[in-house]
């Protein structure tokens, strides 16, 4: 074989890696843009844990708190979830068996409540797909925060009126 003809190959698998890496990248990217628009923390995880798979191969993702649940995560596995609470960066998870876990916290750590998207993959991810998932949790805490705090906001704002409509009454009656 020539020189040139054992070049070709190489040519070829650095391509299709490069078209991986940037499928990836493109994935995350139109997550990015399409979590901006989620109405509420539940869609944001949905959207989240349903996108994972496009990005690495992996069996599941998931939303784990270390000792609680909600209606968008999961209390974590007995002994994970103190696993979990020791985190300060994102990494892998010793589970057992075959598989590799990694987890990424859903704000800066350390945060005093944090949740954290678990990915049980079939192989290591490499450190291109966990800066990326790293971005990814990072930007859905952030979008998990605003959407709970426009909910506080609506529940505020419900109570004043409530709280001004009986004050009116009140002053009707006087």
């Amino acid at each position: 074989m020539t020189p040139a003809a054992r070049r070709v190959p190489n040519a070829i698998d650095l391509e299709l890696a490069v078209q991986a890496r940037l499928s990836s990248v493109n994935a995350v990217f139109t997550l990015s843009l399409i979590l901006t628009q989620a109405s509420s923390p539940a869609e944001v995880m949905r959207l989240l844990t349903t996108a994972v798979p496009s990005i690495t191969p992996c069996r599941k993702a998931v939303a784990w708190h270390p000792s609680r649940s909600s209606d968008y995560y999961e209390r974590a596995p007995d002994g994970v979830g103190d696993t979990l609470a020791t985190l300060t960066a994102p990494g892998q998870l010793e589970m057992g068996g075959f598989s590799s876990c990694w987890a990424f916290p859903l704000a800066p750590l350390p945060a005093p409540d944090s949740i954290f998207l678990v990915i049980d993959g079939t192989e290591s991810l490499s450190d291109e797909e966990t800066f990326l998932f790293s971005v990814l949790a990072l930007l859905c805490g952030t979008v998990i925060a605003k959407l709970e705090l426009i909910g506080a906001e609506r529940a505020n704002a419900q109570r004043i009126a409530a709280l001004n409509a009986e004050l009116e009454s009140t002053v009707s009656k006087l």
